[in-house]
């Protein structure tokens, strides 16, 4: 036999393994795409987050808060690339140290708070996701 060139099934095998690779290819891009997507929801939630418990914090240091004027709840939201990032800032005007340590020798509870921020979005193919930022802090 004269073997000049690629035989038809010698060609058809190789475009099954080229069809495999590049589908391999394109689902691991995929993959890499929407985990970057997903990072970047939680880093911005994550600043979000940040922000409106910082806000707070500054809210108890300038002496806004009182036993007669607490720090009040908020609700809000953001845009941000099209999704809708919404946030609840809570507050508890009594920290119950007992429930978080075994000790609480020396230690005045009604001198203290806990601040809760939580930051709630959706996401394609992950559903509602959340992150919960929590601080005690000095009334």
């Amino acid at each position: 036999m004269n073997k000049k060139g690629q035989t038809l099934v010698e060609v058809v095998v190789a475009l099954g393994i080229l069809t495999v690779v590049f589908a391999a290819v394109i689902t691991l891009i995929s993959q890499v795409v929407h985990f970057e997507l997903s990072s970047r929801n939680t880093t911005i939630a994550t600043n979000i987050a940040q922000k409106k418990l910082a806000e707070a914090v500054s809210e108890i240091g300038d002496g806004c808060i009182s036993e007669s004027a607490p720090l009040e709840d908020s609700l809000g939201s953001q845009i941000i690339g099209g999704i809708n990032f919404s946030y609840e800032t809570n507050n508890s005007n009594t920290f119950d140290y007992k429930e978080n340590n075994t000790s609480s020798v020396g230690f005045d509870n009604s001198s203290f708070m806990e601040i809760v921020v939580k930051v709630t979005w959706e996401e394609k193919n992950l559903g509602i996701r959340d992150i919960i930022l929590k601080q005690v802090v000095k009334k």
